[in-house]
């Protein structure tokens, strides 16, 4: 409704929460596996593959923070498609491809942990680079709605 640059600010409001976030309950989660896991499981062995498996992807997890806000930033700006394609080729097929080739010769908690974050990231990238491309087109056309009024 006219409202972009307000858009604008509640999407990079709620990146800036969503990456502090993460960042907090990760350092939290990381410092606090061992009981986190015991929780679950008191198993010695189900709680070193937990804390292995947080050591690798969550001192990335505040990569996540930007897929997700960017894909929603996009979708409520009435564009679905992009972020579909988008999470359906990195965290589908990229994630299943990555996979495949870290674990052809040898499967190890740590090469399946580490398609995550090599995920998120690939993803986080294509979402950043979407939303960019789409804040430029909308305000290119407001530009033109304007100067032609």
């Amino acid at each position: 409704a006219g409202l972009e640059r307000r858009a604008r600010k509640g999407t990079r409001a709620c990146l800036g929460m969503g990456v502090a976030l993460s960042v907090v309950l990760a350092a939290i989660l990381i410092g606090c596996g061992h009981g986190a896991f015991w929780i679950f499981s008191q198993q010695t062995s189900v709680i070193a593959y937990g804390r292995t498996i947080i050591g690798i992807t969550f001192p990335l997890y505040w990569l996540y923070a930007f897929l997700e806000i960017y894909a929603g930033s996009m979708r409520g700006r009435g564009n679905s498609l992009a972020p579909m394609v988008i999470i359906l080729l990195n965290v589908c097929v990229a994630r299943t491809v990555i996979l495949f080739a870290l674990t052809s010769s040898v499967v190890t908690v740590e090469a399946v942990a580490l398609v995550y974050p090599i995920t998120w990231a690939a993803t986080a990238l294509c979402m950043t680079v979407g939303y960019q491309l789409q804040i430029r087109k909308r305000t290119r056309r407001d530009a033109a709605i304007a100067e032609a009024a």
